[in-house]
């Protein structure tokens, strides 16, 4: 399901425009290129908790903390940042993502961290809570 859902994630960054005009150095499963050019994201599933309800093992629900952090380094008071989180919210809160064999009930922002500044780049992190169910 991991394998599946990072998948979607990154085909709902490369087929929006915004997304993509927003983190023009891409968007990285777990970490990006040490080189890379800013700005650009990362993200990563904090946990995976099943839940049970009646049925079969298939039938239980997933609680996924997704979480996004971006990075810049425009020295710009963190404006950018700020709207670069506002962008991908915006191209995520509450969209459906099309996960193969499965079906996302809920991808909803649950936490948008301050942004901080550490050896001039400014970073910001988003919490995303989804529920997956398998089809």
């Amino acid at each position: 399901m991991i394998t599946e859902t990072s998948e979607a994630i990154l085909n709902q960054f490369n087929n929006t425009s915004e997304l993509r005009d927003t983190l023009t150095g891409g968007l990285w499963f777990v970490r990006a290129p040490q080189e890379n050019t800013m700005p650009y994201g990362v993200f990563d599933f904090i946990s995976v908790t099943p839940t049970e309800y009646m049925g079969g093992k298939d039938d239980n629900i997933k609680l996924v903390d997704l979480q996004i952090s971006m990075f810049t380094d425009d020295d710009d008071g963190a404006y950018k940042i700020n709207k670069m989180a506002s962008r991908f919210d915006a191209g995520f809160n509450w969209e459906v993502l099309n996960i193969a064999d499965h079906k996302c009930i809920k991808c909803a922002n649950a936490n948008m961290q301050t942004p901080i500044y550490v050896d001039e780049v400014w970073q910001i992190t988003l919490l995303y809570e989804m529920q997956i169910i398998k089809e």
